[in-house]
């Protein structure tokens, strides 16, 4: 069988699996009232560039960034939904906002893109806004809770890269006492897994390296002691929380999602997480977005490691090309049963974008090894499930097996 058959009919198959999305930033209703082509633009991965090229710029936004991926995946999506035949471009730019505008105006237009478009099962929506806020505007949707802000619990005022700080946001007290400062953090760890969220997540490479060495507790207690620490003395105070957040996270039996690869691009390659690892084996660390563009680095930390799970997610619509090496990789050193995937996105256009450019991955991955007799079209199936629904299902929800 060609390649080019097997593709068409795995891309047709893909269409009909039920999706586990495990990560997003979906927007809250109130915030989705007044939503035209510009608002979704700035909204998504192409915001600076079309801030930068303003409103009256649509024609110097397209021939610029027409050929990312970013770009294409989005404006894919866009002629799904809506219908408007050709990819977006000035000439058609008028006709797509209207049918924005006019498809927003029911409230249920954003979810039902997600179910129906989408065919999302379960969506895990990480809310850095207001950590582990549940959602009850569609059903699809879980929680999972960004935890960046106990690494800045060493006075009132210090606050993570979205302004966190569990002082502020909790109203505990100061004590100045390392043990008093964790017992607050397991017991909010504890209540938001009670509450239903599935996972916990670590964005801190947005604001430092991702090197969480090892570090003894009478170094971690100085930031607490100091009203001026130094950045030693954070250093070693967050590399201490760290540990204990990744002993919190075993205990309770519930994955560590990691941010890896593009943030600050400072120690963020998913490398200088392996002490970390080494040093928590019943931790389950999920590692997001390839830690592109180190992916080999993640390759080993997976080949080496059967606590680490990799998800694709937000990988596909930065480069589409790399998602595709590394899926194939993947399957070759550490196979698909800890693989998953999430849109890594805040709008629903930009979320079946991201569906679009994994399916078309898998795809084509795929229907290359099944052409090059490494695999059956059978066993090619499977994995698209195992990617997209079943590996996560087992992952989040421990009773799936």
């Amino acid at each position: 069988m060609k390649k080019e058959e097997t593709f068409q009919i795995l891309e047709e198959y893909l269409k009909g699996i039920p999706v586990y999305n495990t990560h997003s930033h979906h927007l809250p209703a109130e915030q989705l009232t007044d939503v035209g082509l510009d608002y979704l633009l700035a909204h998504s991965y192409l915001n600076e560039e079309w801030e930068d090229c303003g409103v009256p710029g649509k024609e110097a936004f397209c021939r610029r960034f027409r050929d990312r991926s970013f770009y294409l995946w989005l404006s894919r999506a866009l002629t799904e939904i809506y219908g408007i035949p050709d990819p977006l471009s000035p000439e058609n730019w008028e006709k797509t906002d209207q049918a924005v505008r006019a498809a927003y105006q029911d409230p249920s237009h954003h979810t039902r893109i997600l179910e129906q478009n989408c065919g999302y099962q379960h969506v895990i929506v990480d809310a850095y806004w207001n950590p582990g806020e549940k959602r009850t505007d569609s059903p699809v949707f879980e929680r999972t809770y960004r935890i960046n802000q106990f690494l800045y619990g060493y006075n009132l005022t210090a606050a993570d890269h979205n302004g966190n700080n569990p002082y502020q946001n909790y109203g505990w007290k100061f004590f100045g006492d390392l043990d008093r400062y964790l017992e607050q953090v397991q017991r909010k760890m504890e209540e938001a897994a009670e509450s239903g969220c599935v996972a916990f997540k670590c964005a801190s490479a947005y604001d430092r390296g991702l090197d969480f060495e090892a570090a003894s507790k009478e170094d971690a207690q100085k930031a607490l002691a100091s009203a001026d620490p130094t950045e030693q003395d954070i250093f070693h105070f967050q590399n201490y929380i760290f540990q204990e957040i990744c002993r919190i996270c075993a205990g309770l039996d519930i994955p560590l999602q990691v941010h890896t690869g593009l943030g600050k691009m400072q120690k963020s390659s998913c490398r200088y997480l392996t002490e970390a690892i080494r040093r928590n084996p019943h931790t389950k660390f999920v590692l997001f977005h390839g830690s592109y563009p180190w992916l080999d680095d993640l390759c080993g930390l997976a080949f080496s490691f059967r606590n680490v799970y990799v998800d694709l997610c937000w990988l596909p619509i930065i480069s589409t090309a790399a998602a595709e090496r590394l899926l194939s990789e993947l399957l070759d050193i550490c196979g698909a049963d800890r693989i998953s995937w999430g849109c890594d996105t805040w709008m629903s256009e930009d979320s079946l974008g991201a569906l679009l450019a994994v399916r078309k991955v898998l795809a084509e991955v795929l229907s290359q090894r099944i052409e090059t007799g490494l695999l059956s079209l059978e066993r090619a199936k499977e994995l698209c499930e195992r990617i997209l629904t079943v590996n996560a299902e087992r992952l989040y929800h421990k009773n799936k097996e």
